[in-house]
């Protein structure tokens, strides 16, 4: 048996309207109160939550050391090139202030000072004009070696891009290198003096 069933829409419309009509409509007022948001630093030395920072703090503190070595590094060779020069350049000007024999002269002079000094007898005084312009130009050499080494301000200078080349460029020198490098600095230092004298 078969129905026909025909279906109006206008009549479901009508249905869903009746529903709807019937239906309790509740409204509620949401009402979300907001507490303020406290933020608290801590200073504490957190240890390192994931291995980005571990890895950042390893490569920092190796970068540090870089330019620590590549500083002391540069202090010496400077120290080594200007003493070099500045010894080269009392001999000649000692030459041309007493002649050829100018640099034995001013070798005289000073292990005549330091024996009186070591024996604490009264200088015997510089009459001669050659004589105290040769001890004013060591006084001069010497100042100026004196005055050689690198300043905190000009270590602190180049620390800070030395650093960050040493990140970038990922440089790391080793327990070995640096002792390779301060070995060459103590043989070169010696090595220095002796072309100097």
């Amino acid at each position: 048996m078969q129905t026909n069933a025909t279906i109006n829409h206008g009549s479901i419309d009508k249905l869903f309207s009746m529903v709807e009509a019937e239906r309790p409509t509740i409204e509620k007022e949401i009402v979300i109160e907001e507490e303020p948001l406290i933020i608290e630093e801590t200073t504490t030395t957190a240890k390192p939550s994931s291995v980005n920072e571990i890895v950042e703090k390893v490569t920092n503190e190796s970068a540090e050391t870089t330019a620590d070595t590549f500083i002391w590094l540069i202090d010496f060779v400077q120290q080594l090139v200007f003493k070099f020069f500045a010894n080269k350049k009392k001999k000649n000007r000692a030459k041309k202030i007493a002649g050829v024999d100018g640099s034995t002269r001013l070798i005289e002079l000073l292990e005549q000072l330091k024996k009186e000094r070591r024996n604490k007898t009264t200088p015997t005084e510089i009459s001669s004009e050659e004589d105290r312009l040769l001890l004013e130009l060591n006084d001069e050499i010497n100042d100026f070696i004196e005055a050689l080494d690198l300043t905190d301000s000009e270590k602190k200078m180049l620390k800070e891009p030395l650093k960050e080349m040493a990140k970038i460029k990922n440089m790391k020198i080793s327990p070995e290198m640096s002792l390779f490098i301060a070995a060459a600095m103590i043989v070169c230092s010696r090595v220095g003096v002796l072309i100097s004298i």
